[in-house]
């Protein structure tokens, strides 16, 4: 299992739009979502999560709450390379 680094109890927003940022291109790029189903499936858990003032979410690791909102739970191992470029690109 891979783990971020991010201190979950202190994540700042521009953290957060990141964390949100690699989600989306997961569902794009993992799932096969166009833009628009990825942010829509992204506002409805992100409201929700932030509502509740809960960092629990962000405890989760991006690639596996991708997984979770496309009822598909792929494997990383395929995906590592890749994934790791987008964690690189939204600084997360």
């Amino acid at each position: 299992m891979l783990t971020t680094t991010h201190n979950t109890a202190a994540l700042s927003p521009t953290a957060a739009d990141a964390y949100w940022s690699v989600i989306h291109d997961c569902l794009v790029q993992f799932h096969g979502f166009s833009e628009e189903q990825a942010q829509r499936k992204i506002h409805t858990l992100r409201l929700k999560a932030e509502s509740h003032s809960s960092h629990t979410v962000y405890q989760a690791e991006p690639f596996y709450v991708a997984c979770e909102l496309a009822g598909n739970p792929i494997g990383l191992t395929l995906y590592r390379e890749q994934y790791t470029q987008l964690l690189r690109k939204h600084g997360w």
